[in-house]
């Protein structure tokens, strides 16, 4: 047999195989490496290959050697523990080590996963953890235990990171848990409960955990919210929900109960980008809904008083109870219902004064409450067009618009708005398409964009607005709901302001999300804009970067007719007796609400117009059947009996040339005008004032003249 070699076969290089060249063995009590045993050979051969972290206690020393892989878990003690017996190498943490130890060369194997240790290793107490297995080194002949072998493992870095995500999923949880807002996550398209907060259990009176929403909560079909949930599941399409009426038992057998809520359906996505379940978040604004309608009669009983004070107020008087409307028409939430509140207090203390002054006699500072309360009723107009342009449901006077001309006639006041310090750019297509849309509510579009962009560059910057003609495909317009492919305007309004992070930007859309300071805004501009677009029967996009800029994408659908509206001065309303002729012309006057109607009424009457007047639907009807001709129906769309737009039918059947205007606050088959109106109807949008309705009344007259 061939002497063996003086040690077992090295790598090429490495600190441990340096160490293994350069150590004294013949001095230490491991002898010189050609007396060593067979098992010890092999065993260190096997250690030196390995390239997960090995290391061996040998003798009854405990003597160690180790690999470069174990180097690393040495720290600041490698090159020194080399050699040396284990119980000088880890004297802190020996009264672990040692016992284990002592196990394995009675010849027990062990393994242990992520066991702790402190210790001294890189000049400070830190808490290690590692993974071992220890496996007994046998001498083959006699069977005696030699030597200890540890396969192991650092986990220090993934306890850690398994603690910081357990406690960050603790903190998650308390804030679900705690969380004001009712929240609950559904999984898979059977819309299973996987959790579900406390408030949520409080909201329906029970844990619906590990069921399905069609199981938990029978009383919900027909409502519509399991149709709504497999649509979200479906398209990824997160849904917002404002004051949606629902009804459901706190228990089985239990009465439905009925609740107002606030809610978002947000799809949860894989890691592969499709759908896995849907998170719900939101509140129940039940005894919000209930204060809210008990404003409003409190209001109802206020208009009343006032109204027996004279009919010079009934015009303060009426605004008044549109502002009140917003309640019913809108959907109310906190930001809104504290912007109404300020709005309430600048009506009610006006009509206060007045009453005072009127009881006194002294009428010297009437006008001056009048008009500080008309200001208030006017911004909660406002705010109500607001609300409807954020719920679709406003009606648009959508015709086909030429685009270019009105980005041209908005130039000097675009101008005006960005300021000296910024630089307006407006660029316009050749042959720019017209589009079908709302004029007025398009300038208003554009105008609150240049806003927001010129407010985020406080310091300067670039506004540009470009105007174009893009095709969408049905790639394009994929996971947009309701968005079909086709030919679209398209409108940019891009600044170099500070941009959006993130966070903020995926909110951008939220109704009443707002970064501006307290009072600067209610946060509906984005939302308004974004439902005036859909409503329209487009879209918009938006795209921003932190310090880099925003840029807002505004289509509309493509008007194909070669007619588009009229963009020439208002109509002069001097002129209308001129137009209209020598003789009175006649107005049939049709409102349910006798307060709008007497006020429209004597308007008219004082204006020099022949008036006529009916209450619903069906005396306007029987007016419009007798002898007296009409040149004009002025008339509500709701009314009792047949609505405005029938009774519009029938003026124009029995009366050849009538024209017709159509007063609405809200009517959700007249928020379209192109799909409503007829060729010689106009729209007139409530609240109104009287210069509104004179000159809308002035110009269908003269248009009757015109035509005749």
């Amino acid at each position: 047999m061939p002497a063996p070699s003086a040690l077992p076969s090295l790598p090429a290089q490495g600190p441990t195989a340096s160490l293994m060249r350069s150590f004294d063995w013949a001095a230490s009590a491991f002898g010189a490496p050609d007396t060593w045993p067979p098992h010890l050979r092999s065993t260190v051969a096997m250690l030196l290959d390995a390239s997960q972290p090995m290391r061996l206690a040998w003798g009854p020393q405990r003597l160690l050697l180790y690999n470069d892989a174990y180097a690393a878990i040495l720290g600041q003690r490698h090159p020194s523990a080399f050699g040396r017996p284990m119980g000088e190498v880890w004297t802190e943490i020996w009264d672990q080590v040692g016992p284990t130890l002592d196990r394995v060369f009675g010849g027990e194997g062990l393994h242990a996963l992520d066991a702790s240790y402190e210790v001294d290793r890189h000049g400070h107490t830190e808490e290690m953890h590692v993974s071992f297995t220890y496996l007994p080194v046998r001498d083959a002949v006699s069977g005696t235990v030699d030597g200890a072998l540890c396969i192991c493992q650092e986990t220090t870095a993934q306890v850690d990171a398994a603690r910081a995500h357990a406690m960050q999923g603790k903190r998650l949880q308390a804030l679900f848990d705690q969380a004001p807002s009712f929240m609950g996550v559904m999984r898979g398209p059977e819309h299973r409960f996987e959790s579900a907060n406390a408030a949520f259990q409080r909201l329906v009176g029970r844990d619906p955990v590990g069921e399905t929403v069609r199981d938990a909560f029978p009383d919900l079909a027909g409502q519509g919210f399991f149709e709504l949930l497999d649509e979200v599941f479906g398209t990824g399409i997160p849904y917002l929900g404002n004051a949606v009426p629902i009804a459901f038992s706190p228990s089985p057998g239990a009465e439905p109960l009925q609740h107002i809520i606030n809610f978002v359906y947000q799809p949860i996505r894989e890691a592969d980008g499709t759908v896995g379940g849907i998170f719900v978040e939101g509140h129940d604004v039940t005894a919000e809904h209930r204060a809210t309608e008990a404003l409003r009669l409190l209001a109802d009983n206020l208009e009343q008083r006032v109204e027996e004070r004279g009919r010079e107020l009934a015009h303060a008087e009426a605004q008044l109870r549109q502002s009140q409307k917003m309640e019913a028409i809108g959907q109310l939430t906190g930001g809104i219902a504290h912007d109404f509140n300020n709005m309430l207090q600048g009506i009610v203390m006006p009509l206060q004064l007045i009453q005072r002054k009127a009881q006194s006699g002294d009428v010297a500072e009437v006008a001056r409450y009048v008009t500080a309360g008309l200001a208030s009723a006017q911004r909660a107009a406002a705010l109500t067009q607001r609300l409807l342009a954020f719920s679709r449901r406003q009606p648009l006077d959508s015709r086909p618009t030429d685009i270019a001309a009105a980005l041209a006639g908005l130039h000097p006041m675009l101008a005006s708005t960005a300021g000296e310090n910024v630089d307006l750019q407006v660029t316009i297509a050749p042959e720019l398409w017209s589009a079908t849309t709302d004029l007025h509510q398009f300038e208003n579009a554009v105008l609150n964009l240049a806003i927001n962009g010129r407010d985020a560059m406080p310091d300067g910057g670039t506004l540009e607005i470009v105007a174009e003609n893009v095709e969408l495909t049905a790639r394009a317009v994929a996971g947009i709901a309701g968005l079909p492919a086709g030919d679209y305007v398209r409108v940019m309004v891009r600044d170099s302001g500070v941009g959006m992070a993130e966070d903020v930007l995926i909110k951008a859309f939220d109704p009443f999300f707002t970064t501006k300071p307290l009072g600067q805004g209610t946060g509906l501009g984005l939302s308004m804009i974004y439902g005036y677009a859909r409503q329209s029967g487009g879209y918009v996009a938006l795209e921003s970067e932190v310090a880099r800029g925003t840029v807002v994408r505004l289509y509309l659908p493509r008007n194909d007719s070669a007619d588009t509206v009229d963009l020439s001065p208002a109509y002069d309303s001097a002129l209308a007796p001129e137009v209209a002729g020598p003789h009175r012309a006649s107005v049939l006057v049709v409102e349910d609400d006798e307060a709008v109607r007497q006020l429209v009424v004597e308007l008219l009457l004082a204006h020099g117009l022949q008036v006529t007047q009916a209450s619903t639907g069906t005396e306007g009807m029987h007016r419009l059947a007798g002898e007296q001709r009409f040149d004009l129906l002025l008339t509500d769309v709701g009314l009792p009996g047949p609505n405005g737009r029938q009774l519009a039918d029938y003026a124009q059947e029995t009366h050849p040339g009538i024209r017709v205007v159509l007063m609405t606050g809200y009517a959700e088959q007249a928020s379209m005008r192109s799909h409503f109106l007829g060729q010689t109807m106009e729209l007139l949008v409530k609240p109104f004032g009287t210069e509104q309705l004179l000159a809308k009344v002035d110009h269908a007259l003269a248009r009757r003249a015109v035509s005749d």
